[in-house]
């Protein structure tokens, strides 16, 4: 029901024109060819709007058991390991979303914990969803000029970003903003590869993308 229910929004979404007044608001706060500076500020917007909620809301602790999963994969990848030995105290450290056999790692694909392990050392994993936050402005807002023209474009990312789902999730240290970076991504090189003027890297960029969001959500990749 929900998936219907998004294609049915999408439909017609697509088939609505902004309001005459909500252009001329948009051309009048930062004029009618000013597509690179939405996609800087609102790129910046999406990059401090999460880290905020992770540092003043969530106050950096993980709110889900995922999280942590993620965090030991990110740690053991950092340290040149896919798994570490069980610690004696084996019960204590089950949970649904690790193996715990002798061998300690988490369940997931590996994407996700590649894509932080290198902050792991430093203790920062948790704020690499505000930087795919921030990465996914710029596919958007490419896409949604290419569907539906500049001023759409504007809008999708004011909804991007005032959206607490979506704010709240990059915050997080779930895999949500990475897929959701990642699918951005391959939507627009899609879109740009079926064009007259396609480039091979538009088509290698779909390639990347489809690959990168299937090792961080293949369920959501396929």
């Amino acid at each position: 029901i929900g998936g219907l229910a998004w294609i049915a929004l999408a439909w017609g979404v697509a088939r609505l024109a902004p309001p005459p007044w909500l252009s001329a608001a948009l051309d009048r706060a930062f004029g009618a060819d000013a597509d690179a500076r939405w996609i800087t500020y609102g790129t910046l917007v999406a990059l401090a709007v999460p880290f905020m909620l992770r540092v003043f809301l969530l106050h950096g602790v993980s709110i889900l058991d995922d999280e942590e999963a993620y965090r030991l994969q990110a740690e053991l990848l950092a340290s040149g390991q896919l798994a570490g030995d069980s610690h004696p105290l084996k019960l204590f450290f089950d949970s649904p979303f690790t193996v715990n056999d002798g061998r300690y790692y988490a369940i997931y694909f590996l994407g996700w914990p590649m894509l932080m392990a290198p902050l792991a050392p430093l203790g920062l994993t948790g704020f690499v969803g505000c930087l795919c936050a921030a990465a996914t402005v710029a596919p958007l807002f490419l896409a949604a000029r290419r569907f539906a023209g500049s001023t759409a474009a504007k809008v999708a990312v004011l909804l991007f970003v005032l959206s607490p789902t979506l704010m709240v999730s990059a915050a997080t240290g779930l895999a949500l903003a990475a897929v959701l970076a990642a699918l951005a991504w391959l939507a627009w090189a899609a879109v740009r590869a079926t064009d007259d003027d396609a480039r091979p890297w538009h088509h290698a960029g779909v390639a990347v993308a489809f690959c990168a969001a299937f090792w961080i959500r293949p369920q959501d990749a396929l």
